[in-house]
């Protein structure tokens, strides 16, 4: 039997400090986690480096610009579904305070206070990591 392989994915969470310390999040439409808020991300293609996918990936749904040298990588996050092991994948969390444009409407982009992220509108396990994440504690989960 084939051993199942892993994809790395990226998600990226903009942060800014006025008018109050803030996380951009995205209402996913489509794919995985839909009808969900999240963070702006997604998979690393076979040919660029886990930080070029997370610029281009927040490019690509935002239209925000951010070099690799903006991203600060607080952790990664491994992902595994023992009933479907080809959808197992490592997210490898970013955060960003330096970047270029506004956020265009492909993923209904929101900002919303640190300390009141819509928890119950994303998914389930975001309540345990995406709070630690924020404020920037390094995590390995």
């Amino acid at each position: 039997m084939k051993e199942p392989t892993r994809c790395d994915m990226t998600v990226c969470f903009l942060i800014r400090h006025t008018p109050a310390y803030q996380a951009l999040l995205g209402f996913k439409k489509r794919g995985f986690a839909a009808g969900k808020y999240a963070g702006i991300g997604g998979r690393v293609d076979a040919d660029e480096t886990i930080r070029a996918a997370a610029s281009r990936q927040l490019y690509e749904e935002t239209n925000i610009l951010a070099s690799c040298s903006d991203l600060h990588a607080v952790g990664a996050i491994t992902f595994r579904f023992p009933n479907r092991p080809t959808r197992d994948q490592i997210v490898h969390v970013f955060l960003v305070t330096r970047w270029t444009g506004e956020a265009r409407e492909k993923m209904c982009p929101a900002w919303y206070p640190i300390d009141a992220l819509p928890l119950a509108q994303m998914r389930d396990d975001s309540r345990y990591w995406l709070p630690q994440i924020l404020v920037d504690q390094p995590l390995q989960a």
